[in-house]
């Protein structure tokens, strides 16, 4: 009976994994990780970018999850060493828009981090897909359209801090969807929230869902705030799900233990069933 417990827990809900760096990339914290469901799937991709210091192929019970609901995942390696919060009390109001521009588009703006254009989020994002595509074409080529991201069939999910590049670059793409737990962040005392999080943006506000704890050692409240900006109050309502269940860490539990799957399976099911 034990080692058919341990058979039962080695056994992954996905068809496939990849953990790869394409050639000519440094790898940071890990290789991308790439998965995928038996047989096609629900047509979607599911893009995780993940929090400081984490590496692509964590959050195992998630990962399952987004497989088992018929996605295919791809894990994001980038440098995430830097934590959002070196901008809370600094005396730039513009801390929190320049390190989000710098860490997801390369742009040399930001005194917090110091990113080559290639390593950030969104050209690392872009050469790993094609890397894929060009890998596996039947299986990863309907996520790539006119030489980029068929952005329509991509949700982007981000944890900590890679909940604000998640919600960052889905104001310039028009995704599928956008998950976020434990994020983002962008309140200075000094200077009130970050611009970014209230200006235009090319996905819809009603594609936006966010999972957050109410101790979460950050600052729920940040968060909250955050994303009643990025979608409106009114909408939050219905799109945030904010946990009370008694946790030692409320700002991980929410993305590692598969209590919550029910919340992962409920986010996920919404954006396949978008017509």
């Amino acid at each position: 009976m034990k080692y058919a417990l341990l058979l039962l827990l080695c056994f992954h809900a996905y068809a496939g994994e990849l953990r790869f760096t394409p050639p000519g990339m440094t790898q940071v914290k890990g290789p991308h990780q790439a998965l995928w469901p038996e047989g096609a799937g629900n047509g979607l991709l599911l893009i995780s970018i993940n929090g400081t210091g984490a590496e692509p192929h964590g959050l195992v019970p998630f990962g399952e999850t987004v497989v088992k609901m018929g996605y295919h995942k791809l894990g994001l390696d980038y440098p995430n060493g830097v934590i959002p919060t070196v901008c809370k009390y600094s005396t730039n109001p513009q801390c929190y828009d320049n390190y989000q521009r710098e860490l997801v588009f390369g742009d040399q703006v930001s005194y917090e981090v110091n990113i080559n254009r290639a390593e950030a989020v969104l050209p690392r994002l872009l050469v790993a897909l094609k890397f894929l595509v060009q890998k596996d074409p039947l299986r990863w080529g309907r996520f790539w359209k006119n030489n980029q991201p068929a952005w329509d069939k991509i949700v982007l999910y981000g944890h900590s801090q890679g909940a604000g590049h998640a919600a960052y670059l889905a104001k310039l793409a028009a995704v599928r969807g956008v998950f976020l737990t434990g994020g983002p962040f962008g309140y200075m005392p000094e200077f009130g929230f970050a611009t970014w999080a209230s200006s235009p943006g090319a996905t819809d506000p009603s594609r936006y869902r966010a999972l957050l704890h109410k101790t979460d050692y950050f600052g729920s409240d940040e968060h909250l705030s955050m994303m009643k900006l990025i979608i409106g109050e009114a909408r939050a309502t219905e799109q945030v799900i904010m946990s009370q269940r008694p946790e030692r860490d409320g700002h991980n539990a929410i993305i590692i233990d598969p209590r919550y799957a029910g919340v992962w399976e409920s986010f996920l099911a919404s954006f396949s069933n978008i017509r």
